[in-house]
């Protein structure tokens, strides 16, 4: 909240209140301790084939999730789990997600997961080069198109523009795409090596990302302390390089997958004092607003031409717009 300046509109009474977030992920362990603490105002439901509301057996989600109160802890949080915990290949699709989240008639949709768009290997899935895909594959045309109806209807929707990936749907036009930014212990300020940024070559003409949220650095992007399930997969994994042991329910990671929720909660500030405000003008005043980033790179991974994609001046292709800044942007709506 400090780093993004939402603590000054905090400050000003302003916590999201009443505005219908929606996240769609792993799931959301919010019995944790952290968030019965803060008596934060959340709702979990399944979408088609996950199960158990009340577990996240991955913790992606559930630390995330905690993205979103940091910067609107009086939002009305919906989860949307996607996981099946027994069965992991009945767990939902990102469509079949956002189908449930807009049962619930949100204001804001939070995503932070996404497809790879570049060339891959027919038998493994795995990518074989950093070449992108120049087309939509056919399967991912209806999420395409339930995202745009979902725009047009007035729903703002935010993306993790991905961590090296060549991100769908966060390439879309219609949503914010989340990039990264990292400060460091002194306040000095760089875009993200982990996080990706490439202009897309099936949307003419858009470039990713929009602008960011904070973001850590390569290898792991270790950066923000997060509650996470006690024993979950992030709980156990991360502990061999984040300084947390494998089951006291904390991690320490953020990738674009922290941004998008950040962003998704700046959203809902500005939702709170506006609630007029369009996607597009939602979009249009926090890229206005935001602080230019003039140094360092995005990840090599996610552009085709093997360097990655650098900050500078003014607009540019690592951070987009910069790094948002929900005050300044709070005082324009």
């Amino acid at each position: 909240p400090r780093l993004l300046n939402a603590a000054q509109v905090h400050a000003a009474g302003i916590t999201g209140k009443g505005v219908r977030v929606a996240m769609i992920d792993s799931g959301f362990g919010h019995s944790h301790p952290y968030f019965k603490a803060h008596q934060y105002n959340s709702t979990v439901v399944l979408a088609s084939g996950a199960s158990n509301n009340k577990t996240d057996t991955n913790g992606h989600g559930t630390g995330e999730s905690a993205n979103v109160f940091a910067l609107a802890p009086g939002a009305n949080f919906i989860g949307i789990k996607l996981d099946n915990d027994t069965n992991p290949q009945g767990s939902a699709s990102i469509l079949e997600g956002l189908q449930e989240a807009l049962k619930h008639k949100p204001q804001v949709i939070s995503v932070s997961l996404g497809y790879d768009l570049c060339e891959t290997d027919p038998a493994t899935g795995q990518r074989t080069s950093n070449k992108h895909l120049t087309a939509l594959p056919n399967g991912l045309k209806a999420l395409e198109a339930e995202i745009q109806a979902a725009v047009a209807s007035g729903i703002v929707i935010v993306f993790s523009a991905g961590n090296g990936h060549v991100s769908f749907p966060g390439m879309m036009p219609e949503v914010i795409s989340a990039g990264g930014t990292f400060i460091d212990s002194k306040g000095n300020m760089r875009a993200s090596d982990y996080a990706s940024a490439f202009a897309s070559q099936i949307y003419s003409g858009r470039k990713v990302p929009d602008f960011c949220g904070l973001v850590g650095l390569q290898p792991h992007a270790d950066y923000i302390m997060l509650p996470i399930p006690i024993g979950c997969e992030i709980d156990g994994d991360n502990s061999a390089h984040d300084e947390t042991t494998a089951t006291d329910g904390w991690g320490v990671f953020s990738g674009t997958s922290a941004a998008a929720p950040q962003l998704a909660g700046v959203c809902a500030l500005l939702l709170e004092k506006n609630p007029g405000l369009t996607p597009g003008d939602v979009k249009a005043v926090l890229k206005r607003t935001c602080r230019d980033v003039v140094k360092g790179s995005a990840n090599s991974a996610s552009n085709g031409g093997g360097s990655g994609l650098k900050a500078g001046p003014g607009e540019d292709g690592a951070t987009g717009a910069g790094l948002v800044d929900a005050f300044a942007a709070f005082k324009q709506v």
